[in-house]
This record gives C-alpha cells, structure tokens and sequence, in this order.
C-alpha cells in the first residue's frame, strides 16, 4: 500500500483478508450444518465423480487455513479478492455438481452458507469501522451463479477481482 493510499483511509490487503478470514470462521463456527458440509474439502470417497464435474475444489476451512498461511507470507493469497473468489467458487462448485432435484437440501444450505458469508462479512466490517468498496465487492458477492449447459463460463472475470479496494467508513 502506498502512502497516498493510507491518506486516503484504505487497508492493507492483510487487514482486507483478516476481514475475510473472520467472516469464514464467524460463517462455520456459527453453524454446524454448514461446517459439516463446506468447512472441509470433499470427500472424494463418498463421491468418486466429484472431481471430473468440478474442476476448481474448494471449502471454507481450507480457504481460512490458507489466508492464515498468506498473512504469514506462505500462502497463496494476495489479495483478498482472490480470497473472495475462491469463497464463491465453494459455492458454484455446490450448484455444479448438485444439479438434480434430489438436491434440493444440499442446495438449499449452499445458499444459506452464502448469504451467512456476505452478512458475517459486513459485519465484520462493520464492526472495524470500514467498508469494501461498494460496486466490486457487490459485483463479486452478488454474481449470480448461473452455468451454461456445458457447464463453462462461470469463472469470474479478472478484472472484477483486480478492482478491489478496501476503504474506511470515512473516505468516501
């Protein structure tokens, strides 16, 4: 972050993730079904075709472990718009491979474990006196998670990952 960022109120990418990290940790620890379901990767023993449907694996408790490793400067993260991504990828992975109307209460928790992320990252803004910047941050958390039939297009643009900032209640 360079000095005129910080005359402008912005965090570091490091208390960005930090944010990111509570929100996860807020999301499993406050709901076992959800944790049971995303808080560890997949079990692939359970559901041997899982990995030639979803290219991408990930969950919630691998994320948070890896953000932790990035804050100590052995991760894979660098921004948190990166860690954002991967949290959203968890749940299109969801809506990929339960597609079938069996789903529904698979489905039905996806969704709930989304919307908990977005309410538990605001409020952990909130709560540090700080908002994401408002129109990459929505187009991010509100993308609808929509696949064509080849299941294909559903990556996120790198743009709207690249155009992140983190502000303070503050600045703007």
């Amino acid at each position: 972050m360079t000095m005129t960022d910080q005359k402008k109120g912005m965090m570091s990418e490091d208390q960005a993730l930090q944010l990111v990290h509570s929100a996860i940790v807020k999301v499993l620890d406050g709901d076992d079904n959800i944790d049971a379901v995303f808080g560890s990767p997949v079990d692939t023993s359970l559901l041997p075709d899982y990995n030639t449907i979803i290219e991408y694996p990930r969950d919630l408790g691998t994320i948070a472990k890896s953000i932790e490793e990035s804050l100590d400067g052995r991760g894979p993260y660098v921004t948190y718009g990166e860690a954002l991504a991967d949290v959203q990828l968890v749940w299109k992975n969801c809506l990929r491979y339960n597609d079938r109307p069996e789903d529904t209460e698979i489905v039905s928790l996806c969704h709930r474990g989304r919307s908990k992320f977005k309410e538990a990252l605001k409020d952990a803004c909130a709560a540090s006196g700080i908002r994401l910047a408002d129109a990459p941050v929505r187009a991010l958390l509100d993308q609808p998670m929509r696949f064509s039939e080849e299941g294909k297009g559903d990556e996120l643009p790198q743009k709207d990952i690249d155009d992140f900032e983190v502000v303070s209640a503050d600045s703007g």
